[in-house]
C-alpha cells in the first residue's frame, strides 16, 4: 500500500505550488530591503535637506541680487561669502546635492519666483548634458523633495514628463510600480554604494586609519587616467594619451564626455527638457539667466576632451541660449583649474586656500557677463 506510485499533482496543485514559490522569491528580498532601508534611515542621511518654505524666507530676508542653482558641483565650488566680497554682489545658493534639472526648474519656480525676490542674475551650474536630461534623478532620494515642491502638479512637469505618465499607465505600469514599491532597488543604490565603498576603503587601509574621503582621493589619484601608460590604447584614450574622438557612425566608441544614458544631441523643444521652461520663468520674472558648465576632473589631463558630439551639443546650446537672451560660460577648458583643486570626483576641495583660488578664477570668467555688484564698482 505504501509502495505504490505517487499520484500526479493536479493542475490546481501545480498552480498553487508555483504561486507559493513566487511569493517566497519576492518576500525574502522584500523583507531584506525593508531591513536595510531601516538601517539607512537611521544611519545615513536621505540627502533631502532643503526645505522650500525656509528657503523662500531666507531669500526674502537676504534679498540677494545674484542666486546660484545646482547640486554638489555648485556646493563644492562657490564660497558665497568670499565670492560676494570680491564681486560686490549679494549672493545666495538654492541648491541640493544629488539634484538635477527637474529639481533645478522647481527651485526656480517654486522657491525663487514664489519668494518674490528680484535678483538681477541667476546662475545654474551644470555638468555635461545633464542640463537637458529631465528624467535624471527624479526617483529614489529626490522623490520626497519633488513632492514637497508639488512637481508633478506643475503644467511644465506634465508637458516634459508625459512619457513617464504614459509608461506608468495600464496593467503593466501598475505592476511595475508595485514591484518598485516592493523591491525599492533605486532607493538602495546610494546606500549600497556607500557601504561597499566604505568596506573597500577599510579593507585597503593596511594599518593606516584615515577618513573615507581622504582614502577616496588617494585611490582616485593612484588609479587616475593620468597614471596610465600612454603607449597603450583604450576606449577613452588613443595610444599617445590624447582623447579619442567620437564620430557620428554607429561603430563609434562611447563618448567619454557625455553621460552614458544622457541626451546626445541638444533639443530645445519644450517637451524635451525643462530648459525652455527655466528661460520662460526668467523672462516673466525679470532676471537674467546664466548657465555655467563645470570642468570635470578627467578634463584636467585632457583625456576627457570634448568629442564631436559634445562639441556639437555645446555649440547648439550656446547658440540657443544667445537667442533667448541668456549667457553661457564654460570652465571646462580653463587651464587655471588644475588637478590640485579637486577633492574627490568632480568636486572642488573645501580647503580655504583652494576655495579662494577657484572663486577668483570663477569670478574672472563670470564678471564679463554678470558685471560688478553695487558694493564693488571697480571695473
Amino acid at each position: 500500500m505504501g509502495n505504490g506510485p505517487m499520484p500526479a499533482p493536479t493542475k490546481t496543485t501545480a498552480v498553487l505550488q508555483l504561486l507559493c514559490l513566487i511569493a517566497v522569491a519576492l518576500a525574502v528580498p522584500a523583507l531584506v530591503c525593508r531591513g536595510v532601508r531601516v538601517v539607512e534611515a537611521e544611519s545615513f542621511p536621505t540627502g533631502e535637506k532643503l526645505d522650500p518654505t525656509t528657503e523662500r524666507q531666507r531669500l526674502q530676508q537676504d534679498q540677494p541680487d545674484w542666486i546660484f542653482v545646482g547640486n554638489s558641483m555648485l556646493n563644492s565650488r562657490v564660497d558665497t561669502r568670499y565670492l560676494s566680497r570680491i564681486s560686490g554682489h549679494k549672493i545666495r545658493k538654492v541648491s541640493e546635492g544629488g539634484t538635477q534639472s527637474a529639481l533645478w526648474f522647481l527651485f526656480l519656480k517654486r522657491i525663487i519666483c514664489e519668494s518674490g525676490v528680484k535678483p538681477a542674475n541667476v546662475t545654474v551650474f551644470f555638468r555635461e548634458t545633464d542640463l537637458t536630461w529631465p528624467d535624471f534623478r527624479v526617483t529614489g532620494l529626490n522623490e520626497q523633495l519633488i513632492a514637497k515642491l508639488d512637481g508633478p502638479a506643475q503644467p511644465e512637469w506634465q508637458q516634459v514628463m508625459a512619457w513617464r505618465t504614459a509608461a506608468g499607465a495600464g496593467i503593466a505600469g501598475a505592476m511595475s510600480n508595485a514591484l518598485k514599491t516592493l523591491l525599492p532597488t533605486e532607493a538602495l543604490l546610494d546606500y549600497s554604494r556607500t557601504r561597499l565603498q566604505g568596506f573597500a576603503f577599510e579593507l585597503t587601509e593596511f594599518g593606516q586609519s584615515v577618513p573615507h574621503g581622504v582614502r577616496r582621493v588617494e585611490l582616485n589619484e593612484l588609479f587616475s587616467l593620468s597614471g596610465l601608460r600612454h603607449d597603450l590604447g583604450s576606449d577613452a584614450a588613443t595610444a599617445n594619451g590624447s582623447a579619442a574622438q567620437t564620430t557620428n557612425n554607429s561603430a563609434a566608441i562611447a563618448d567619454p564626455g557625455v553621460y552614458e544614458n544622457g541626451p546626445m544631441h541638444f533639443d530645445p523643444s519644450p517637451s524635451a527638457s525643462f530648459l525652455p521652461h527655466m528661460i520662460a520663468l526668467a523672462k516673466s520674472s525679470g532676471f537674467k539667466l546664466n548657465f555655467h558648465r563645470v570642468k570635470r576632473r578627467a578634463q584636467v589631463s585632457g583625456l576627457a576632451a570634448d568629442s564631436r558630439l559634445t562639441q556639437a551639443y555645446m555649440a547648439d546650446l550656446r547658440a540657443y541660449l544667445a537667442t533667448q537672451d541668456c549667457t553661457f560660460t564654460d570652465e571646462s577648458k580653463d587651464a587655471a583649474i588644475t588637478a590640485d583643486l579637486y577633492a574627490d570626483g568632480d568636486h572642488i576641495s573645501s580647503a580655504t586656500a583652494v576655495q579662494h583660488r577657484y572663486n577668483d578664477i570663477l569670478w574672472q570668467r563670470l564678471r564679463p557677463v554678470i558685471g560688478n555688484g553695487s558694493r564693488n564698482p571697480k571695473p
